[in-house]
């Protein structure tokens, strides 16, 4: 679906412009505008023009993953940084059917 796609991206977009502003903003001591940055990270990017109410709900789930993120995974505990955003699985066949994609909550068509 190209549209998902590219509301997908947009979204995505704007999350890693905003992270990279956070992050230049307290390099910079600049707190205040840290602040700033902070909330709006906080709440996630704004939503893309013209995205339904599901698409919005999707972006809304997985506002706290973008690009540079550091998380610690659910299941396994691993620690991890987000490296790259797909609107859903892109690898190969064999890879997902190693990893048992198809088998997660929202299958393979969930954002990867």
């Amino acid at each position: 679906d190209t549209e998902w796609k590219q509301i997908f991206q947009q979204y995505k977009g704007e999350l890693l412009g905003i992270r990279r502003k956070l992050w230049a903003s307290i390099t910079t001591e600049e707190f205040s505008e840290a602040a700033t940055l902070r909330v709006a990270w906080d709440q996630g990017a704004a939503m893309p023009l013209g995205s339904s109410l599901e698409q919005q709900a999707r972006l809304a789930a997985g506002r706290g993953l973008a690009t540079g993120v550091c998380f610690v995974h659910r299941v396994f505990q691993y620690r991890g940084v987000v490296v790259a955003c797909e609107p859903w699985c892109t690898a190969t066949a064999a890879w997902r059917q190693t990893m048992g994609a198809a088998n997660l909550s929202r299958g393979e068509t969930q954002p990867f």
